[in-house]
């Protein structure tokens, strides 16, 4: 009798024990996912932000996009898949650096999105437990004016040659017609 209640007890305990580890993992399993919903839930709803801001899973899916980030990438309601079918302009490697890094991220992408002109996007990543959040930013005409502002330089360089150039021309002719009379 003895050994039958010792061994009860036990199996007793032991399930207790399986009990309270599979109530904690669910606790936790739970708390996380409500958390990542509730971000998601602020990601949509934020639509005061000049930038997009899309929250994407560990497996680089979509789970919220502000209005901004909808409209940059030229959508009309909040797609659910793949970062790449909303942001083609994203290579695989770019999305697989994004999910496995552990700090943040910032790279541009020129975008030819179909009917539309040629964007440059800024993509931010901060990676956090469970989730990534991508800031994204138009930036195409910052980037157009750094691109004049280069084409400016180098004509202004070439001004700089030419005016060297012709002022030797100009020294070697005051010489030749000073000797010539």
């Amino acid at each position: 009798y003895r050994v039958a209640v010792i061994s009860i007890w036990t199996l007793t305990l032991g399930f207790m024990l399986i009990a309270g580890a599979f109530g904690l993992w669910a606790i936790q399993f739970s708390a996380e996912s409500e958390s990542r919903r509730r971000i998601g839930q602020l990601v949509e709803t934020i639509d005061y932000m000049s930038d997009g801001l899309v929250a994407l899973d560990h497996r680089g899916r979509i789970t919220a996009m502000n209005p901004t980030a909808r409209r940059i990438a030229g959508l009309k309601d909040v797609r659910r898949g793949p970062v790449r079918g909303c942001f083609p302009s994203l290579s695989d490697s770019d999305v697989e650096s994004i999910l496995s890094s552990q700090e943040p991220m910032e790279f541009e992408r020129r975008s030819t999105g179909s009917g539309q002109a040629d964007a440059v996007l800024r993509f931010r990543s901060q990676p956090s437990e469970g989730m990534i959040l991508l800031l994204i930013s138009d930036i195409t005409n910052r980037s157009n004016l750094e691109a004049r502002n280069r084409s400016v330089a180098r004509l202004q360089l070439i001004g700089h040659l030419v005016r060297g150039v012709a002022h030797d021309f100009n020294t070697l002719l005051c010489g030749l017609a000073g000797h010539a009379l």
